[in-house]
């Protein structure tokens, strides 16, 4: 039972596996799904339409004429439907027959019991599994399909009943044959939820006065049962679908909703704003994005996921990753920056001006140690261009990086060659490091040592973008005039400050 709230089964005999109409077989190619014959055509379908997962199986291919839900044997294997080879451990469960395993247990189907063209007796069933088994089941056999995508989140009970009738209903209309009753194992049935709905809560929340009538008219439309109605209020049962209701405030925000946000009122705050509480990283990341995308970048927001290097000694490895291509976790911004260059030589263009502000993961002691753990936040600026040598794009990436300075504030800076590596440093402070096609920063290191307050920056390039917007003729063409244009508008606010 803590596995399985519920499980239905249904024998069908004397079935007609072929084909299946040209409705059914859109219907499911229109959804991105590939169809199969008309029994499991009809499982996917339901599936589709009702949001619960089903499988039929050939009952002719069973050793034993029963279907026994138990947990999985360590080491235990079975080989499924696309003929993938599974290893099982304990913390799965499976559906068996003569003990052995014929599916994993809200994931996917065995190839063994199969139905096939000339299948002719099948078993269909459906269930209502623990969430939290399937999905760490399926994360750790790294199975990712539509019966997992619905069986991980969190379904009713009630609803395997109704998918298994309908199935059952399409099943003899287009495969014939005849059904038998099977027992329905509920050992816990879920009482229906009833909620009170209270027309003054409504007003509370949304600031709109409400007539008893609207509400229950909106209330019956989306199947929600007035149970009784009482003064100022409505005692409900919810509809057993509707898992997503778990407070009273859940029901307001669908009369709201029905009735048009549009009318909610507005109004002025009778008090004074919250204190702002936003890191101030936060804000000068958003500073440096604006002064970037000025110099003429564009910026990017890459998968920090990236395939295990063994040779890196300080990237994180997870455990439980769904591709061997994406185990880890980035310890630079331009192993993931750099593929995006080749999407715009895709698309005919020859320059690449491109940057990304985020995190890398860094983990520098033992396994384990939390606090040798650390994810720097760091600006990474890329520049290609498939005219210009590489010297040309090495002066050009200098130029980027003076001009991001210039707008910063950030006079006394250096690059000093350490090593192989071209590192950057503000009044002796270790910044970044560039290359020929790039150079990286790190955020916080450089807001520490920024002359320019954020919001002066902010003002200086609105008025930068001012004076050409004043003076369309002399839009500037390249970087440096662009830097020109910033270093007179930093001048005049010197003058009138």
């Amino acid at each position: 039972p803590d596995i399985c709230r519920r499980f239905n089964t249904r024998v069908f005999r004397g079935v007609r596996v072929q084909e299946s109409p040209d409705w059914l077989k859109k219907r499911l190619s229109d959804y991105g799904m590939t169809p199969v014959n008309n029994i499991v055509d009809v499982t996917n379908y339901v599936m589709i339409e009702y949001g619960n997962p089903m499988h039929a199986q050939d009952l002719d291919k069973f050793e034993k004429q029963e279907i026994v839900i138990r947990k999985a044997r360590k080491g235990e294997q079975i080989v499924t439907l696309d003929g993938t080879n599974v290893i099982l451990d304990d913390s799965m469960f499976v559906l068996s027959q003569n003990n052995e395993a014929i599916v994993i247990g809200g994931v996917v189907g065995g190839a063994k019991t199969a139905v096939d063209f000339i299948t002719s007796n099948i078993v269909l069933d459906t269930g209502n599994y623990d969430q939290a088994n399937v999905r760490r089941t399926a994360r750790k056999l790294k199975i990712q399909n539509e019966t997992v995508s619905r069986y991980d989140k969190f379904l009713h009970p009630e609803n395997t009943q109704i998918a298994i009738e309908r199935a059952t209903y399409l099943i003899l209309e287009l495969a014939g044959g005849e059904y038998y009753e099977n027992d329905d194992y509920y050992p816990k049935p879920v009482p229906a939820k009833k909620m009170e709905l209270r027309l003054e809560r409504i007003l509370s929340i949304g600031g709109i006065e409400f007539e008893p009538e609207p509400v229950k008219r909106i209330l019956v439309s989306l199947g929600y049962t007035v149970i009784e109605e009482r003064k100022g209020s409505f005692f409900l049962e919810v509809p057993y679908f509707r898992t997503d209701v778990v407070v009273e405030d859940d029901i307001v925000s669908d009369i709201l909703r029905i009735s048009n946000y549009n009318y909610i009122p507005s109004d002025m705050a009778d008090s004074a704003p919250p204190k702002e509480i936003t890191p101030g990283v936060y804000t000068f990341e958003e500073t440096l994005r604006d002064a970037l995308v000025n110099l003429g970048l564009h910026e990017h927001i890459t998968d920090p996921l990236v395939p295990h290097d063994k040779s890196i000694k300080t990237q994180v490895w997870l455990d439980n990753s769904k591709s061997a291509d994406k185990n880890a976790l980035r310890t630079t911004i331009y192993e993931t920056l750099l593929p995006v260059t080749q999407v715009y030589y895709k698309h005919g263009l020859k320059e690449a001006e491109v940057f990304e502000i985020g995190k890398v993961y860094k983990h520098s002691g033992e396994a384990g140690d939390i606090n040798a753990y650390s994810e720097p936040r760091l600006a990474t600026v890329i520049y290609r261009n498939r005219a210009l040598s590489t010297y040309e794009i090495s002066r050009k990436t200098r130029e980027l990086l003076s001009g991001l300075f210039l707008i910063l504030g950030v006079g006394d800076y250096k690059v000093e060659k350490q090593g192989d590596v071209h590192i950057i440093t503000i009044g002796g402070t270790s910044t970044g490091y560039i290359s020929y096609d790039s150079f990286t920063l790190d955020v916080e290191v450089i807001m520490n040592t920024s002359k320019t307050n954020t919001h002066l920056l902010s003002l200086l390039l609105r008025l930068t973008k001012l004076r050409w917007l004043k003076n369309t003729s002399t839009l500037p063409k390249t970087e440096n005039q662009f830097l020109s244009e910033c270093t007179l508008t930093r001048n005049i606010l010197t003058r009138r400050k």
